[in-house]
């Protein structure tokens, strides 16, 4: 972490990885199997690609199409050729920063938020969710570096800013990178920023500043020698090391001296280079960087004037041509309140914080957009050309019945699906017509070789049934990493069912004078049950219990409940209703999901993303286990090195503590062992263990009696002072340990005589013994026994002496003499018995409780008569 940047390199042995700045320090000796600079490679599939050819000048290793169709790398690993695409060795630098992520927080997180230049498109921000995935992270966003920039400036600024919409604060950003020269337009409110405009040139950067340098300097080179060091891999990055220490100098100093020993077959190049060599090299680059900035300005309709300021970043930002040429064209003095080099790192740290939910962070609204259109084509039958806008909003496209013409041919039609500058995270809805299944094809608009995708919506008779075509709606969607997709595809249908419902109507009148003509028998219809009341001969009936108040009559047909004529309900004129059951016809929306076929659209397929995982997990363990090996092999030498350090003279640490004979052993087993790890570099980690473990008996020996002299006159120091401190203290008059009683104190002083003649025994039998012999007793023997005492007497002498006893004082009280002459019962006691004293006149009284009711209770008085007195 304290380097604050890690090289985009990753480096291939015959025994592991090295990734960032091991792979650069072997860089010149291993730059046949060492990869740089993938982001320039990643979604690249095309040999003729035009980045491809710029990249070859400065790739030091072989370029190959991967077996994933895209561009990478040839290099042997392990002792085997193979290629790896960009997108794998980009996964290999994303977990390494993970890492180095992890130790310094100690964490494990995993989600992420990267940057990547806005003219990315969406091939390549697969290509970095791909690396993403195969490094162990949770890709949140991929994010527009210029967008970063713009976060990490604005969040902190918001308070200087305008609530007001109508007045934002214009900010142009200049990137000078080492791959590209970008200009941003950004505006800001309180709580909102908006990119306006953005214009990027490939051609200008920090390394074709290096470029243009190594051109004209490996043709004096050249004219010189007749060698061209460029046709070199080794020998150009020599080259291009050199003129990039220049390229720096020459940002603070008008001259700079280029100086490379033995370039080419043992030849010198020595130069002097001035600043006004170097602009004039880079005269070209000035008139892109001018149209970079107006075209960026024109996109986000702004002028110089509406520009509140300018802040300048990028690697190659403190070069003074690139400066003066910024001013010149926007008029306005650079700003440089943010870091150059981590801004953007910043900004994408910022915006995972606001994506997660683990932190909370100030409302801050960010919009971006899309650089590129996105268009939708299919076959549509040649009659039915046209393209139409539903009332919903939506476009409808060819609603006819049949997919291709009377004639058999079919025409191509378009739509721009999201046109330039559409925001981010947005989604469409496209509808057909279709009965039979067919085929999308996504691309960008106006660019070559863009294609996102071939996508076929299965639609089947299974589906549409037989009623013809069927309306088909397809989700398009531009997702918050700035790539396309077609979701999914819903089959609408409208059907028809039938529901039984219940209706209240009247009852026609007719009716009703036959059930009040018949009121013998009564019949109950409901919506659900019919309930029929007949005779004993069709079913029991169940009757009611006799009482006085309920009375049946019977007649001969067993009808039951029948009222005397003279009782009879009499015709009423009031309507009545009844519910009955009525089927209704209805209809209601249908949704049905239609399964799509992708073909060729950007990024891994999954079976090729889990054997990327599934090799790069193995990868990890190589590189952990050649870790530990090398960890091992250093611990080892270290030890062997340490060891002799301190046997090497009389003054040594151990040389007192070994003998003559074991000096010698011991130093014989060194030179060995030394010996053996540089003739057997290579050896395993067991081994490397295995070897430590046999050579460490001798020192570990005067290590630790070294230790325990060093230790003994400390631990019998603090002896002495505790043996004299609690026998002071048993020996004392003190009231404060007068209550101790004296067969305890004299148990303290009786300990403390016995450690200390067990003490003066073990001192004059180690004054006799030799120092490189196992010491008399150990220091730890003596601190314990040196505890005890003290946990014995500070146990003793601990003790609190005993409080006085308080004399309880008795009262006797006249019972009849102090309870009051009235008629109020004294409560009973605790234990449920009566009370000894209360009552009128002192006399006890006597509860007596009625068992057979116990809510009742009656009291009464015992005369002396009734009681038993002594």
């Amino acid at each position: 972490v304290s380097e604050r940047k890690t090289p985009c390199v990753v480096g291939f042995t015959d025994k592991n990885r090295l990734i960032g700045e091991a792979a650069m320090t072997s860089i010149k000796s291993n730059y046949k199997n060492t990869c740089r600079n993938p982001k320039q490679l990643l979604g690249r599939s095309s040999p003729d690609d035009e980045e491809l050819k710029k990249e070859k000048f400065f790739q030091i290793c072989d370029n190959a199409i991967a077996d994933d169709g895209t561009a990478g790398y040839r290099v042997s690993y392990l002792g085997e050729e193979r290629v790896l695409s960009a997108t794998v060795v980009t996964s290999m630098l994303l977990s390494k920063l993970k890492d180095t992520a992890d130790a310094f927080t100690s964490s494990n997180s995993k989600d992420v938020v990267i940057a990547v230049p806005s003219y990315f498109q969406d091939t390549h921000r697969h290509a970095v969710l791909d690396a993403a995935r195969i490094a162990g992270l949770n890709c949140l966003r991929v994010m527009n570096d210029s967008t970063a920039t713009a976060l990490a400036y604005g969040i902190y600024r918001s308070n200087e800013f305008s609530d007001d919409a109508t007045k934002p604060t214009v900010v142009a950003f200049t990137s000078v990178g080492a791959s590209h020269f970008g200009c941003s337009v950004v505006k800001f409110t309180k709580s909102h920023l908006t990119v306006l405009g953005e214009a990027i040139d490939t051609t200008v950067g920090g390394r074709y500043v290096d470029q243009l340098l190594m051109e004209h300097y490996s043709q004096e080179f050249t004219k010189k020698t007749g060698l061209d060091p460029l046709k070199n891999a080794k020998a150009r990055f020599k080259l291009e090391e050199a003129v990039n220490k220049v390229k720096k100098i020459l940002s603070a100093n008008n001259e700079a001296i280029l100086g490379i020993e033995c370039l080419m077959e043992d030849e010198d190049l020595n130069a002097v280079v001035t600043r006004d060599k170097l602009e004039e090299l880079c005269t070209p680059m000035i008139g892109k960087m001018q149209s970079v900035m107006g075209r960026a300005l024109k996109e986000a309709n702004v002028t110089t004037d509406d520009l509140h300021s300018v802040e300048i970043i990028g690697g190659v930002s403190r070069v003074p041509f690139i400066q003066r040429t910024i001013v010149d064209t926007l008029h306005k003095d650079l700003s440089r309140t943010l870091n150059a080099d981590e801004c953007v790192a910043r900004g994408c740290a910022l915006q995972a914080a606001m994506l997660s939910p683990l932190f909370k962070v100030r409302d801050f609204a960010v919009t971006d957009f899309t650089q590129q259109g996105v268009e939708v084509a299919w076959k549509a039958a040649a009659a039915a050309a046209a393209t139409s806008t539903g009332d919903d909003g939506e476009q409808q496209h060819e609603r006819a019945d049949d997919d291709a013409a009377a004639d058999g041919s079919a025409s191509i039609k378009r739509t721009e699906v999201f046109q330039p500058r559409s925001t981010l995270n947005m989604v469409k809805m496209l509808t057909f017509y279709r009965k039979d299944a067919f085929d999308l094809w996504a691309q960008y608009r106006n660019s070559k070789d863009a294609s996102l995708g071939r996508f076929t919506v299965q639609v089947n008779p299974h589906h549409s049934g037989h009623g013809g075509p069927k309306k088909i709606k397809v989700r398009a969607k531009l997702s918050l990493h700035g790539t396309f997709s077609i979701e999914n595809a819903t089959m609408i249908e409208e059907e028809e069912y039938q529901v039984v419902e219940k209706e209240r109507r009247p009852k026609e009148k007719q009716q009703q004078q036959q059930q009040q003509q018949q009121p013998a028998t009564t019949t109950t219809t409901t919506t659900t049950t019919t309930t029929t009341t007949t005779g004993a001969d069709d079913d029991d009936v169940n009757m009611p219990d006799a009482s006085p108040s309920a009375t049946t009559t019977t007649n001969a047909d067993h009808d039951v409940n029948m009222q005397p004529a003279e009782t009879a309900a009499a015709p009423s004129d009031k309507e009545e209703y009844e519910e009955v059951e009525v089927t209704k016809t209805k209809t209601r929306t249908k949704k049905t999901e239609i399964p799509i076929i992708r073909c060729g659209v950007p990024g891994m397929t999954e079976e090729q993303l889990i054997a990327a995982e599934d090799d790069e997990s193995k990868m990890r363990g190589v590189d952990r286990e050649v870790a530990e090996t090398d960890e091992k092999r250093n611990e080892l030498e270290s030890y062997v090195f340490e060891s002799r350090d301190k046997i090497s003279s009389p003054s040594s640490k151990w040389y007192e503590f070994l003998s003559a004979a074991q000096r010698d052993e011991l130093s014989n087993i060194l030179m060995q062992t030394e010996d053996w790890i540089y003739d057997h570099y290579d050896a395993t980690k067991a081994e490397y263990m295995d070897k430590l473990i046999a050579i460490r008996p001798l020192g570990d020996g005067a290590e630790y009696r070294a230790s325990e002299a060093s230790l003994r006159p400390e631990a019998e120091a603090k002896t002495q002072d505790a043996i004299q401190k609690y026998r002071s203290l048993a020996q004392s008059p003190d009231v404060a340990y007068s209550h101790i009683a004296i067969e305890r104190k004299q148990h303290i002083i009786d300990e403390c005589q016995k450690l200390e003649s067990w003490l003066s025994q073990q001192k004059a039998l180690q004054a006799r013994q030799p120092l490189y012999d196992t010491p008399v007793s150990a220091v730890a023997d003596l601190n314990a026994k040196t505890d005890a005492l003290i946990k014995l007497a500070d146990g003793i002498f601990s003790e609190k002496p005993p409080k006085k006893e308080e004399k309880q004082q008795s009262t006797t009280t006249n019972d009849a003499s102090e309870s009051p002459a009235d008629d109020t019962p004294a409560a009973g006691g605790d234990n449920g018995e009566s009370s000894e004293e209360g009552g009128a006149g002192g006399r006890p009284t006597v509860e007596e409780v009625d068992s057979s009711s116990p809510d009742a209770s009656t009291k009464y008085e015992a005369s002396p008569k009734d009681m038993d007195v002594d």
